[in-house]
């Protein structure tokens, strides 16, 4: 047994990839040993800026010897009739690799035992490692002159096998065991004597290289609540910065204080997501005129970076400034005639045919959740203005900002509260946690989505596979994560067809319902029982019930119950009648309408849905009257109006019982 370590070393790898891209490489590497019959103790990773790097413990030095019986020609084709070898025999033979005599015949089948010696650990990972660069995702792969495409050009391959070197060419580099250090601090050559990861990981760390991920996380939070305790910082963020340095330390810059007015959100941005620098907040939670830049040097260099760091942020905030003030000169709504000019999908028109129907759809939208005439109207000005800022000189500059942008110069135009909100709401997709809207910024929600997936699903097509360029995937799921979190009472089908959707459309987000369920662990007869609900509340409190009841030791009987009331009226051609008290004949039937009778009076009026205490209650009163009913009364009567009338009486339990959930597509234990 031996240990194993690879490293690629590269130019600066993308920071939001290279995590996913290195746990790809190591599951690469074991997947390509295990077909290989080489049994490991363990496989992990470590990775930094310029280097992926896997660990393999406890790899066996050959793979074991395999025995195959391989099935060959029928006997009486391999044998004439003096059981002599014929050609079709020796031709097998050969091919296997075995001499004919060796040959056994199983019943009317000749078979072959073929024995496939093992292979040296060298020699397969020799053939394996070339081939690990192609398996590694990245969302954009680039060419440097080796025949390998890979995220960054690939400058040097370490492949230790203990202390051994394993020679192979990746992406044209002959394997060795040296890494380098830091680039800047350290860059000479390493050479490593074995596979070590502890040796690997001390080695690196003299040469200022924090290899480990971990250890990296916790030196930047460290350099960062040096500069400031307590600093909190975005956990996305954080993740990026860590795999953009390799020996973190920290400095604070500043920038001139007539910047905060621009909207803090703006300041955010620029900082996190153009420059990776960490804002500071008062107590408060105002920002104040700086932020912390974490370095991928020694501090030491903190007094010749800082002028630097603040050069290149100032330039971005002088931008904004000099967009937001001519942006300004321009309310928000004489912007409309802009969009005209802007493609929004060449089968769904402009920006303007977008903002259209937004105007539209959102009040209907508001209207279907109960809202009133107020509310109705603002939501239809805030679909009016949703895309008016896509042709501001800020959103062309700062794209992530559409919506909020709208939301800031709307609110500088006076128009009310909600009306501004809504526009910063309309893009947002992870609601988890998030606090209601308001209600205007609630129907501008769902209309965006549900223009999205509606329009798109009917006149574009609605995606396959994982391509969703158009983001109806996206709609969907966020209109019933909304649904679910704030608007549980919307009407679907309702909702849908006031956007223009089909029938395709309507399946579409069944589907998506019906695996959000499942993703949920809801089993699939519960998810059929319920499908019948108009809104995803009622829904998911249907199933909340009934995963409550089919614990209780009740729920078989309330399943006898619908059961037996569906087999018999699902045969059953006759159209819904009253029942007639004078045709109830037999003392069972008369028992059951007894009982039903005045449960039936206290039940909710149809169509409002049952309680799960109703059900419960139909159960209980109804099992051992039922079970005594179909003892006793023939329910299928050759007497017409007899059939029918007890029919009736049927299909009333059932019908109330259809009203709780559909109970007979339940799989009963």
């Amino acid at each position: 047994m031996a240990d194993f370590l690879f490293e690629l070393r590269a130019e600066e790898l993308p920071p939001e990839d290279v995590r996913t891209a290195t746990g790809a490489l190591v599951a690469a590497l074991s997947n390509a040993l295990q077909a290989a019959g080489l049994p490991f103790d363990g496989a992990s990773a470590a990775w930094s800026p310029r280097r992926m790097t896997v660990f393999v413990t406890g790899l066996a030095a050959r793979s074991p010897d395999r025995e195959e019986r391989v099935k060959g020609p029928p006997a009486r084709v391999a044998f004439d009739a003096d059981g002599k070898a014929t050609r079709a025999a020796a031709g097998f033979a050969r091919k296997c690799g075995v001499a004919e005599t060796a040959l056994e015949r199983e019943g009317d089948y000749v078979y072959a035992v073929v024995c496939t010696p093992g292979r040296d650990v060298r020699a397969v990972l020799a053939d394996v490692l070339p081939g690990l660069v192609a398996a590694v995702p990245w969302r954009k792969r680039m060419r440097w002159g080796a025949p390998e495409t890979f995220a960054r050009p690939i400058r040097g391959v370490v492949a230790l096998l203990g202390s051994d070197v394993v020679p192979c060419v990746v992406a044209g580099i002959p394997s060795g065991r040296a890494t380098r250090g830091h680039a800047f601090l350290a860059p000479g050559d390493i050479a490593l004597a074995d596979a070590s990861r502890q040796a690997y990981a001390r080695r690196l760390r003299a040469a200022h290289v924090l290899v480990d991920h971990e250890e990296r996380r916790v030196a930047v939070l460290a350099a960062v609540h040096e500069q400031v305790p307590g600093l909190a910082v975005r956990e996305e963020l954080l993740e990026e910065i860590v795999n953009i340095v390799e020996w973190p330390s920290a400095l604070t810059g500043r920038f001139d204080a007539s910047y905060l007015e621009l909207p803090p959100r703006l300041l955010v941005t620029v900082m996190e997501h153009h420059q990776r620098f960490v804002p500071v907040s008062a107590a408060d939670g105002t920002l104040e005129p700086c932020f912390v830049a974490v370095m991928d040097r020694t501090p030491a260099s903190a007094d010749v970076c800082r002028p630097g760091f603040e050069r290149v942020l100032v330039p971005r905030l002088h931008d904004a400034q000099f967009f937001l003030r001519e942006d300004r000169k321009t309310p928000l709504v004489e912007r409309l005639p802009a969009l005209v000019d802007v493609v929004y999908h060449r089968k769904l028109g402009s920006l303007r045919d977008k903002a259209a129907r937004l105007e539209a759809l959102a009040p209907r939208v508001a209207k279907l959740l109960g809202f009133g005439d107020e509310t109705a109207a603002r939501a239809g000005r805030a679909g009016l203005l949703a895309k008016c800022d896509l042709v501001t000189l800020m959103v062309g500059e700062f794209p992530e900002l559409q919506g909020h942008v709208g939301s800031v110069y709307a609110a500088a135009d006076g128009e009310p509260a909600d009306v501004a909100a809504a526009l910063d709401w309309q893009y947002r997709h992870d609601l988890s946690g998030a606090e209601a809207p308001p209600d205007v910024a609630l129907a501008l929600l769902l209309a965006e989505n549900l223009d999205v997936l509606c329009q798109f699903g009917a006149n574009v097509g609605l995606p396959s596979g994982s391509a969703d360029p158009f983001g109806v995937r996206r709609a969907a799921l966020t209109l019933l994560a909304a649904c679910e979190h704030f608007a549980p009472a919307l009407p679907l089908a309702e909702a849908l067809e006031a956007a223009g959707g089909s029938e395709d459309v309507a399946d579409y987000l069944r589907v998506r319902v019906v695996r959000r369920l499942r993703d949920r662990g809801v089993p699939a007869d519960h998810v059929e029982a319920v499908a019948g609900y108009a809104t995803l509340g009622a829904l998911l409190a249907r199933i909340d019930d009934l995963r409550a009841l089919s614990a209780a030791p009740g729920f078989p009987r309330l399943l006898e119950v619908a059961e037996r009331c569906r087999n018999i009226t699902k045969k059953s051609g006759a159209p819904a009648a009253v029942v007639d008290v004078a045709l109830l004949r037999e003392d069972a039937e008369k028992a059951l309408h007894d009982v039903w009778a005045p449960l039936a009076a206290a039940l909710p009026r149809a169509p409002e849905p049952l309680s799960r205490d109703d059900a419960v209650r139909i159960a209980a009163v109804l099992a051992d009257p039922l079970h005594r009913f179909f003892e006793e009364v023939f329910v299928n009567a050759e007497d017409p109006a007899l059939r029918t009338n007890r029919h009736a009486l049927l299909r009333e339990i059932d019908g109330a019982l259809l009203r709780f959930a559909d109970l007979c597509a339940i799989v009963r234990g």
